[in-house]
Formats: structure tokens, sequence, C-alpha cells
């Protein structure tokens, strides 16, 4: 429950950063939200890992934690390099970027 909290404050951050992308101070808003999104998904891959190795001693389990992290990783890798093209610059587009990565973490 603490790394949704987490995750949900850092993308608050983030969405927070893209409103206010005429102000300076953005990318230390953006920076900070993907941090706190960064930690969370440290927690809950630690907190899986450990509760199924050693709380419920289940090797299937263990394997699976890790083909559904690694697996989502690569989903994220494609669908954002399928958004995004070298012509899109986050801070001289901002107002692109941000709709362009709202569809991001909706796919």
């Amino acid at each position: 429950m603490y790394a949704v909290i987490i995750a949900f404050i850092g993308a608050g951050m983030r969405l927070f950063s893209y409103f206010n992308f005429n102000e300076n101070g953005t990318i230390a808003w953006y920076a900070a939200g993907q941090l706190l999104i960064c930690v969370a998904i440290g927690i809950t891959v630690t907190i899986t890992v450990l509760v199924s190795k050693f709380l419920w001693r289940d090797l299937f389990t263990l394997i699976d934690t890790w083909g559904a992290i690694t697996i989502g990783f690569v989903l994220s890798f494609f669908i954002t390099y399928a958004v995004y093209n070298d012509n899109d610059r986050f801070f001289t587009k901002s107002s692109r970027a941000a709709t362009k990565n709202f569809w991001i973490m909706v796919a």
C-alpha cells in the first residue's frame, strides 16, 4: 500500500510538471516524480521477490514474478519507442510531449 501511495504522489508530481511546463523547475518536478515512481517499483519488486522466495517458498511464483517484470519493461520500451521520434524534445515541445506521455501512461 505504501508503494501505491508513493507511486501516486510521483505520478501527480509528473503531471504537475506538465501543467507548468512554461515555468521554471519543470525538470525538477518531473525528475522527483520519476524518482518516486522508481522507488515504488523497487519496493514492489523487492517485497514480491522476498515474499515469493521466503514466505511462500514457491519457485514457480518467483519465476513468474521475474517474467512479468521483464515483459512489462520490454512492452513499455516498445510503446515508448513507437510513440516518440527523434524530432520530439521534452522541453522544446512540451505540450506535444505531455500528450504523448499521457497516452503512453494509458497504454
